[in-house]
């Protein structure tokens, strides 16, 4: 089984991979957090940042939100041991993390807050039944 390599060259200014569709019938490691604007098909494994992502629901894109009204996008681990997330110029980093950010950056009750608490809660819920407790 061939593996696919993704690094930040692969995508352009916004975080898409310079191709609608990504379709591999092997592994794909990725070095950063990316998005697909079509399908993403992948006959192996999935890795972001270190991170091999579950198999039945590896990807949640929540959008559009946040002061840059783009898209957080919520990886679970393949051994449902966490939540990642890549979040507008965040890198991936774990869900508890950047809800701490969010939360230092804006106060309760901000437009913003609400929307990024909104999205945690959705895949905290979504995942809910996939992570090891």
């Amino acid at each position: 089984m061939s593996k696919l390599a993704i690094t930040k060259d692969d995508l352009d200014s916004d975080g898409y991979l310079k191709t609608d569709n990504l379709v591999h019938d092997g592994d794909v490691v990725s070095s950063c957090g990316f998005r697909v604007s079509g399908n993403l098909d992948v006959g192996g494994n999935l890795d972001v940042s270190g991170n091999r992502l579950h198999p039945v629901r590896p990807i949640l894109r929540v959008g559009y939100i946040g002061s840059r009204n783009t898209h957080t996008v919520f990886y679970l681990h393949a051994d449902g041991s966490g939540i990642s997330a890549k979040c507008g110029c965040r890198d991936v980093m774990g869900l508890d993390a950047l809800e701490r950010i969010v939360h230092e950056t804006y106060s309760e009750g901000n437009q913003h807050r609400v929307e990024y608490d909104a999205a945690f809660t959705l895949a905290r819920t979504v995942y809910s039944g996939l992570r090891k407790q």
